[in-house]
């Protein structure tokens, strides 16, 4: 009960990313259309049966709903962790000014407090932004998690690869491209389900991990709170706009500095891996010279 109680707001928004992912990945293949249309306009979903190679023979809406889930696209393993999550890389900085919001409220509530009975404000405000932003990263993780466990079992081994056009000399052409400069695009095809998890660690526990850690190292820099809340969101959204504007100037330089691209890693077929990575990173770095800085300056 300790556990739920401190961690509730974590469990709240694990919860409500589950449900969401789950929902796009349902939208996304067209289940909530079908079931509509089937529901309340009967003369549309009988001229689409008509044009359809396999028809609906049912009798009810149970099922018609049973019918539209058996569908095969549904169990392509490799597209829908890719499209089922999709829209959640566009805010990793959303859920930074949420963790920083719990923050504020905790370092002026109560933590700011404690700190002037002990000598180590360095080590202590990092030791509990570490901690936040953990809990945050391990929330947006789990809920990929939980997806990815579903789609494992429900797909049976299919992938959307299997069908897709080959190139001109006849080879796949592989839907991703981060990590594969290091273990080359047979890594993809021979341990796809292992990719999969790699490149979500990155994208969901590593990402939101380190801009919860820069939002968090604010708070102790500003004690504005609505700057501390925006500051994560123009950083992340003004330098992905400035890059996309200047791409043109020098693609490689731009491409590997936008914000988004490990997040959509597939429209992109050349990448640094290592490069993405570290400045993946770089919120981190930036974090614990805020703090260190600020260390110096407060008296304890």
């Amino acid at each position: 009960m300790k556990f739920l109680k401190i961690n509730r707001i974590y469990l709240i928004i694990g919860l409500g990313i589950t449900l969401s992912i789950f929902f796009m990945y349902l939208n996304d293949n067209y289940i909530f259309q079908s079931l509509i249309t089937y529901l309340f306009d009967k003369k549309e979903f009988i001229n689409n049966q008509k044009l359809s190679d396999n028809p609906f023979m049912g009798k009810n809406v149970f099922e018609y709903l049973s019918f539209i889930l058996s569908r095969p696209e549904l169990k392509h393993f490799d597209y829908n962790i890719i499209f089922g999550p999709n829209l959640l890389q566009l805010f990793p900085p959303v859920f930074a000014s949420i963790s920083a919001y719990l923050f504020y409220q905790f370092y002026h509530n109560f933590l700011h407090y404690k700190l002037y009975r002990q000598d180590r404000y360095f080590k202590t405000i990092i030791k509990q932004i570490g901690s936040n932003a953990n809990k945050m990263a391990l929330s947006i993780f789990i809920s990929f998690l939980i997806f990815y466990i579903f789609l494992f079992f429900f797909s049976n081994g299919s992938n959307a690869i299997s069908y897709v056009e080959k190139d001109s000399t006849g080879v796949i052409i592989i839907p991703k491209s981060l990590l594969l400069d290091l273990f080359t695009d047979q890594f993809y095809l021979k341990h796809i389900y292992l990719y999969y998890l790699l490149e979500g660690f990155i994208k969901f526990y590593l990402i939101t991990f380190s801009y919860c850690f820069l939002a968090q190292s604010l708070v102790v820099f500003f004690y504005n709170l609505k700057l501390i809340i925006m500051i994560p969101i123009l950083y992340f959204y003004g330098l992905t706009m400035l890059c996309l504007a200047l791409n043109d100037f020098c693609p490689p330089l731009f491409i590997h500095l936008n914000l988004m691209t490990i997040m959509a890693n597939g429209d992109y077929p050349y990448l640094n891996s290592i490069i993405l990575i570290l400045l993946a990173c770089l919120p981190i770095m930036m974090s614990i010279i805020i703090v260190f800085q600020r260390s110096h300056h407060v008296e304890i």
